[in-house]
C-alpha cells in the first residue's frame, strides 16, 4: 500500500473555519481504505480534520470578520 499525503508530522496549519486562526499542529494521522485523517493539536486540545479543511496559509481576514 502507498500513502500519499499533503502534510507531514510537526507542520503547523490553520483551520479554514476557525474566525481566531489559532495555530494547530499535525500529531496523528488515521489511515482509512480512501482517506487520510489529520488529527490537530491546538493547546492540549487534539481534533481529527480531512485535509480539505485545513492550509498551512493563515486567513487574517478571518479573524477581522
Amino acid at each position: 500500500m502507498i500513502i500519499d499525503i499533503s502534510y507531514s508530522f510537526g507542520d503547523i496549519v490553520y483551520l479554514k473555519t476557525d474566525k481566531d486562526q489559532n495555530k494547530r499542529l499535525i500529531c496523528e494521522l488515521k489511515v482509512n481504505p480512501g482517506q487520510v485523517i489529520y488529527a490537530l493539536m491546538h493547546g492540549t486540545q487534539m481534533s481529527w480534520h480531512y485535509e480539505f479543511e485545513f492550509t498551512t496559509e493563515q486567513n487574517l481576514v478571518e479573524t477581522i470578520l
